[in-house]
């Protein structure tokens, strides 16, 4: 986290047992200690890992639009079009995306779920 975030627990928050227990007492605000989905932070720190973690293997962002990647050293042209956090892998070869694919699970849990179908 790149700044102080702070929230209120809910009302049925756990006591750690198996059952959910209504809180009775009061419970003063939490210091989020990591970025959770959820929060207005979320999106921009996902973005800042996931864009620092592909500039180590040779992909930047376009000048044009910051959720498009591109990869001069590559030998085909690739694109990688980021949204939230998902994403779309546009090749030509299936090298170059099991190579990406196995450099950014290193890192990252990726469920792929196929081609694109338009």
């Amino acid at each position: 986290m790149d700044c102080e975030v702070w929230v209120r627990m809910p009302v049925f928050w756990g006591t750690g047992d198996s059952e959910i227990t209504r809180v009775k007492e009061f419970l003063p605000p939490r210091r989020l200690l990591k970025g959770v989905p959820g929060i207005p932070q979320g999106s921009r720190l996902f973005y800042d890992t996931f864009a620092q973690y592909v500039r180590t293997f040779g992909w930047a962002p376009s000048s044009a639009d910051k959720c498009l990647f591109l990869n001069a050293s590559c030998a085909e042209l690739c694109a990688l079009v980021l949204w939230v956090d998902d994403f779309i892998f546009m090749h030509k070869t299936d090298g170059v995306w099991k190579d990406f694919i196995s450099k950014l699970t290193k890192k990252f849990t990726v469920p792929t779920i196929g081609a694109l179908q338009c």
